[in-house]
C-alpha cells in the first residue's frame, strides 16, 4: 500500500508528533495506524448508538468509513456502510 503525501502530511497534525518522526514512518506502519483509529471510530460509532445518540453514532461511522476507504479494507467499509443503514 502506498500512503498519499497529502495523508502522511496530516498525521503529524491528528497524532501532535514531532513530523520529523512520522516522515520516518513507512506506508505499512501508516496504514497499521490508520486501520487502528477506524476500529476505533467504528467501535465508538457503536457504542453511541447504544446510547441512543444517533448523530454522534453518524458522525464516528463516517469518519471510521474514510479511514477504511483510505486503507483499502473492502469488509470493514461494507461492515460500517450497514451499520450506518441502521441508523
Amino acid at each position: 500500500m502506498t500512503i498519499s503525501p497529502e495523508i502522511r502530511q496530516q498525521i503529524p497534525k491528528v497524532r501532535g508528533d514531532n513530523p520529523h518522526l512520522t516522515a520516518q514512518m513507512t506506508d505499512e506502519e501508516i496504514a497499521v495506524l490508520l486501520q487502528q483509529a477506524a476500529i476505533l471510530y467504528y467501535n465508538l460509532g457503536l457504542f453511541n448508538h447504544q446510547l441512543g445518540q444517533s448523530d454522534q453514532a453518524r458522525l464516528h461511522l463516517q469518519k471510521a468509513k474514510t479511514l477504511f476507504e483510505m486503507v483499502g479494507d473492502i469488509p470493514m467499509i461494507q461492515m460500517v456502510a450497514q451499520s450506518l443503514g441502521k441508523l
